[in-house]
């Protein structure tokens, strides 16, 4: 399991919450994120494994639009940056399958600042159980 990843897609989601969202592998067009793209923690890996260190709009932006170039799969990129097994992936990018604790706070909120704090908690305890929860 890449942890050093999972931090970074933590610190990300942190410092801009409205691009989080797991309804979406990546998208553009989203009225919520202030420019206009946002992710799900799969979309998320994908999109720092392009981008080495510093993350900037353009490079947000240039990353979000070579994945979309490239979207027939989606779980696999995610799959393989990660370092996960496929029910590791299940359990981390299908918030249904979150522990209960995470889904169902989850699901009560449309606020993605909330919503945004419980991905983060889940990527916590997803790497507390080292992706066995």
């Amino acid at each position: 399991m890449n942890v050093k990843l999972l931090r970074r897609i933590q610190k990300a989601i942190r410092k801009e919450p409205r691009r989080f969202n797991m309804l979406w592998w990546v998208v553009t067009g989203d009225q919520e994120s202030p420019c206009g793209t946002s992710a799900c923690i799969g979309g998320y890996a994908v999109i720092l494994s392009k981008i080495p260190k510093l993350l900037t709009t353009k490079k947000w932006l240039d990353a979000v639009e070579d994945i979309r170039k490239d979207s027939s799969n989606t779980w696999d990129p995610a799959k393989a940056v990660l370092g996960l097994d496929t029910d590791q992936a299940t359990r981390l990018f299908d918030e249904n399958r979150w522990p209960r604790e995470f889904s169902v706070a989850y699901q009560a909120t449309e606020d993605r600042r909330e919503r945004a704090k419980l991905a983060i908690k889940r990527i916590d305890f997803f790497i507390k159980t080292k992706g066995n929860d």
